[in-house]
């Protein structure tokens, strides 16, 4: 029930209810708007932002370093950190790196996270292009 006392639909078919309503709009799904908040998130470096200077994930001063274990290691770091900061709509499970192609130095990160609203489980994948 809801605080004047009226019953409310279960939490499933309302969030059923609202991507649909969403979809219907031209809206995201909130499922897809934390997949593309994710990802502007990661690629996004702080001061690329006017309005918001302190936002993104700072790993440009990783770039151009060897893959390394300790470079991933502080790269997962530096993503958990602005993941919490940031994205407060997800619990994460966990974050994961590995080298992808040295040849164009390129490492995947990998997500796995939950929607704290639904319990949906989800995992995003992000290329990130420019190690050395």
């Amino acid at each position: 029930m809801d605080p004047a006392g009226r019953n409310q639909p279960p939490r499933d078919l309302r969030d059923r209810v609202t991507d649909a309503l969403r979809r219907l709009i031209g809206a995201p799904t909130e499922s897809e708007s934390i997949r593309n908040s994710l990802q502007a998130l990661l690629t996004t470096l702080p001061g690329q932002r006017r309005s918001r200077p302190e936002y993104g994930c700072d790993i440009s001063s990783l770039l151009f370093e060897p893959v390394e274990s300790d470079l991933l290691e502080e790269m997962l770091r530096r993503i958990r950190n602005a993941i919490w900061r940031y994205e407060r709509r997800i619990e994460l499970i966990d974050v994961r790196a590995r080298a992808q192609d040295p040849g164009i130095g390129s490492v995947l990160v990998k997500i796995d996270y939950s929607v704290r609203s639904s319990g949906e489980r989800a995992q995003l994948a992000v290329q990130i292009h420019g190690f050395g």
